[in-house]
């Protein structure tokens, strides 16, 4: 028996091979080649894992490849030009998994993942994000889809579309149910376009509550100024911060190395949210009003959204992907959301995943839901997820909880940057995954600069040697896990 794997342009042939151990044929995925190769093998297994597009179903094919090729101990290499057409099929043997049943799996999943979610708050009825290669393969899924495409940037496509998304995609499964009832052509999009979701950000408004706190309380509960005493300020650490953008007049804003614009606007900060997350990380240490937990950290800023809850989720793609160009160190990303939609919790971890693979750690904040409930990106893989505590050392009341939940770090009444000149207190897991970034800053003057990969391991365990087994709690809520820097210091002998 022969086992073919054919696969797209998009995928990484050398660790495809390195992982798998295993044969593959890489060519284009036209219809006239997976013919010849089923007349051939009786089996062939068709892979297209760009951008989100059968990612679950690789892992599943991955198995039975390995499994099957343990027990025939053969894996024999094929060359589709060399596949004679006139080779009879075996009825018996053929599975071939299609993208167009694909593309119609990934749109029936998150039409239905839509149910619960409310227009307008949850996401935006009216566009979708489709992920292609290229402008002309978006271009090609709007007119597919009966939208137009409003923008184009790092591989993600933003369309507006002629009829809501639930109505857009009924249609396109009711036209794909008939086809097959009556036996005629169906017209399948070549993509799955995916509902423009929203993240929120996860402060929580007006809570300034006027408490009897010190402004500079999470220094204290970190012992940042342990390493800040023996020269560790966060020195050329590259930070992005994915948020409302920054105060062109604010502290903070000389921290800053590059800035974009995701929203059709500016990157100036009119909410005060982007650069409240901003002072937390990096505001110089220069007498003014506040300092950043790394000092002498550059910022990159990625502005997704302008106000609590607009943050779209073709907007973070992209900002992740610029993030991913500019070489930062970190990602902050003090924005989630609750999703059972599998196509985007697989997008989202795929862009996570590349993150890991340029080197980078990204940090983001659990939300405010009291709940023990998945947020991303937060949840995903390879993201330090933060809750957040209060000054008394409990965890914070509004905070989301549970074993998904890396570490919980000061977010109650955090004195910061906002609009303008101005400074303010703000609560929420949006101000703790700052802390922590900003805590990563100053432990990444100690990573070498190796292969990327082993610089995010390096992170992470920087990461572990700081983080305590503190439990907080709250009304029986808990978090397992604080941050305290004087570990780093203690693990390498005091230097």
């Amino acid at each position: 028996m022969r086992i073919i794997i054919i696969v797209g342009e998009a995928v990484d042939k050398d660790r495809f091979f390195c992982v798998y151990n295993i044969v593959v044929i890489y060519c284009h995925t036209d219809n006239t080649v997976i013919k010849r190769v089923v007349r051939v093998t009786g089996i062939a297994l068709l892979g297209l894992p760009r951008a989100g597009i059968m990612k679950k179903m690789i892992k599943k094919i991955m198995n039975i490849i390995l499994v099957t090729a343990l027990v025939m101990n053969a894996v024999i290499p094929v060359c589709a030009s060399e596949i004679p057409e006139d080779t009879p099929v075996s009825e018996e043997n053929e599975s071939i998994i299609t993208e167009e049943d694909n593309v119609l799996e990934e749109l029936n999943e998150s039409k239905e993942s839509l149910e619960d979610k409310i227009p307008g708050k949850d996401y935006n009825e009216n566009e979708a994000v489709v992920i292609t290669e290229t402008r002309s393969e978006a271009l090609k899924a709007a007119r597919q889809y009966n939208g137009t495409l409003e923008s184009y940037e790092y591989g993600v496509g933003v369309i507006n579309l002629e009829k809501p998304y639930t109505e857009t995609v009924e249609e396109i499964l009711d036209a794909a149910d008939l086809a097959s009832e009556e036996e005629v052509e169906e017209i399948t999009p070549d993509v799955a376009i995916q509902p423009q979701i929203f993240f929120h950000t996860t402060d929580i408004p007006s809570e300034v509550t006027g408490a009897d706190t010190s402004r500079y309380w999470q220094h204290t509960k970190i012992n940042d100024l342990a390493l800040w005493n023996r020269g560790y300020f966060g020195n050329n650490a590259k930070v992005c911060v994915i948020d409302s953008g920054i105060s062109t007049s604010s502290e903070v804003y000389p921290q800053v190395a590059a800035a974009i614009d995701y929203t059709s606007s500016s990157i100036e900060d009119t909410f005060g949210h982007g650069t409240h997350v901003a002072g937390i990380v990096a505001a110089p240490a220069d007498n003014r009003g506040i300092v950043g937990v790394a000092p002498r950290a550059c910022l990159y800023i990625a502005k997704a959204g302008t106000n609590e809850n607009d943050f779209a989720l073709g907007n973070v793609y992209c900002a992740i992907e610029w993030a991913i160009q500019q070489d930062v160190d970190i990602i902050n990303m003090s924005i989630g959301g609750a999703t059972d939609d599998n196509g985007v919790i697989e997008e989202l971890n795929g862009y996570m995943r590349r993150c890991r693979d340029h080197g980078i750690l990204p940090v983001a904040a659990a939300c405010n839901e009291r709940t023990d409930t998945r947020y991303y990106p937060a949840a995903c893989d390879y993201v330090i997820s933060v809750g957040a505590t209060d000054i008394n050392d409990s965890l914070a009341d509004f905070s989301n909880y549970g074993d998904w939940v890396d570490i919980a770090a000061p977010g109650k009444d955090i004195y910061s940057t906002t609009t303008g000149t101005s400074y303010g207190l703000k609560s929420g897991t949006s101000q703790a995954s700052p802390v922590v970034a900003g805590a990563m800053a100053l432990l990444h003057q100690t990573v070498s600069d190796t292969d990327n990969v082993s610089e995010y391991r390096q992170m992470m365990d920087c990461f572990n040697s700081v983080k305590t087994t503190t439990e907080y709690t709250y009304n029986g809520r808990k978090v397992t896990g604080g941050l305290d820097l004087n570990r780093f210091i203690r693990k390498n002998n005091g230097t």
